[in-house]
């Protein structure tokens, strides 16, 4: 068989393994419907015998749809793609050299096919010592990078759907309890109308009472916008609709949870193995030293075998020194970065834990002192003035007086659950994801 024709059956081979592209253009407004077709399942309120619409559901509901994890995932795809990458050998590569045939025209002032022939090479690149292996460390490495990102993305949404979870009981409840005052206030306006009708009251005490309806009316406005973007923001954290309208009920006492955990001390240390910031550092260190060892063996000849030998010396890369020292400087910064993510865990647990603790002091004296104290006044304030011992300007400042403290009482007992939720997310605890991280290890210092 001629070489022509095998030569022809190799390129045809290789040109029908190749891939052809096909362009997928992005239309925005098929990723819109895209958006707008993700919808909590029907209905929005638990129905009787079905379990309660508490923070674990939400935030199970939420790990599974909002967009931002999608992405983080797809991420994932990309790196478990560069290991497969990473894994292979360089191609061969095909050469056809001219000179036999230029040698022969100067010689023998002819050339043939054989010289022709003789130029052709075929060349295998052999990966250096350790290479290979470094740069599918460096492939897994960065496989755990995503997942770190992945899980840190993931602890991040969860609090925040616990939190907003909070918010949105908390805005309910204040909306009721302002419905229930504006009625009140309602009642007691309609009240001195009927008196100063009957001579019983004069003009300016109904006016008051007009003004307190008027406050209270106001509040309301206020509560039930704050319930709207209580909604709002649960809904964007659900990756759903903006109009959908879900009804969560209380579920469990997370300042119990938080009671049980240990001191900020122990829990930093806890949190060593649970934070996915720091997961995720170690991951990145992880890569900085498979890059490291690339590096050094970038420091040894390179070798191509096949028709011939070729050695490639790294004599103007002055044998990788450079990029050793680089990679040496890498690998220190981020020790240095997982320190300063260890510091700033450290200041969050703290800090998590100053608020946790405050706000149950703040609810102790509101529920204990400041509340009752309230209550008791008013009700003195209404019998003195039944009794003609007190006037309804009193009244009304004691009344918004107790309406001031009761709406503290539910933000303290909201700022307790919440601050209960931060507590437990700062140990890293929120999601009972606990992945092992492996130590970090012990380094030299850049030269």
């Amino acid at each position: 068989m001629k070489p022509t024709p095998i030569l022809a059956g190799w390129a045809l081979a290789a040109l029908s393994s190749c891939a052809s592209y096909a362009p997928q253009p992005l239309e925005p407004l098929n990723m819109l419907e895209q958006l707008e077709a993700q919808q909590w399942p029907s209905p929005s309120t638990p129905q009787a015998g079905e379990p309660s619409l508490g923070p674990r559901e939400l935030t199970a509901f939420a790990l599974q749809s909002h967009p931002e994890l999608l992405a983080f995932r797809a991420q994932i795809g990309i790196r478990e793609a560069l290991l497969v990458e990473a894994g292979l050998f360089d191609d061969p590569e095909f050469s056809w050299d001219a000179m036999d045939i230029i040698a022969s025209e100067s010689v023998t002032g002819s050339s043939s096919r054989l010289d022709a022939l003789g130029g052709l090479g075929l060349m295998f690149q052999l990966p250096r010592p350790g290479e290979r292996r470094a740069k599918k460390g460096a492939a897994r490495a960065g496989i755990d990078q995503a997942r770190s990102s992945l899980l840190q993305a993931e602890w991040r949404l969860a609090l925040d759907v616990h939190l907003a979870y909070e918010e949105l009981l908390l805005a309910n409840e204040l909306l009721l309890e302002n419905q229930n005052l504006e009625q009140l206030a309602l009642t007691t306006f309609q009240h001195f109308q009927a008196a100063q009708e009957a001579g019983a009251a004069t003009g300016i005490q109904a006016n008051l009472a007009g003004g307190a309806l008027g406050v209270r009316q106001l509040e309301v406005v206020y509560a039930n916008e704050r319930v709207l973007l209580a909604h709002l923001e649960l809904n964007e954290l659900l990756g759903v609709s903006p109009d959908t309208r879900l009804q969560p009920t209380r579920h469990g006492n997370p300042a119990e949870l938080a009671s049980e955990l240990p001191s900020p001390e122990q829990l930093l240390r806890y949190s060593l193995t649970k934070r996915p910031e720091l997961l995720g550092v170690v991951a990145e260190y992880q890569e900085a030293e498979e890059l490291l060892r690339l590096a050094y063996s970038k420091q040894y000849p390179t070798l191509a075998v096949g028709t011939g030998v070729a050695i490639g010396l790294p004599l103007l890369s002055r044998f990788a020194r450079p990029a050793i020292a680089t990679a040496l400087a890498n690998r220190h910064l981020v020790r240095l970065r997982y320190l300063s993510v260890l510091h700033e865990v450290r200041a969050q647990i703290h800090a998590a834990q100053i608020r946790w603790t405050n706000s149950e002091s703040e609810l102790q004296l509101i529920g204990g002192t400041v509340l009752p104290n309230a209550e008791e006044n008013l009700r003195l304030s209404e019998e003195a003035l039944a009794a003609g011992e007190s006037t309804l300007l009193e009244t009304l400042a004691l009344q918004s007086a107790l309406v001031q403290a009761r709406t503290q009482h539910l933000e303290a007992q909201g700022t307790r659950r919440k601050t209960s939720w931060s507590l437990l997310a700062a140990g890293g605890d929120l999601l009972n994801a606990n992945p092992a991280a492996p130590s970090l290890p012990q380094t030299e210092q850049p030269r």
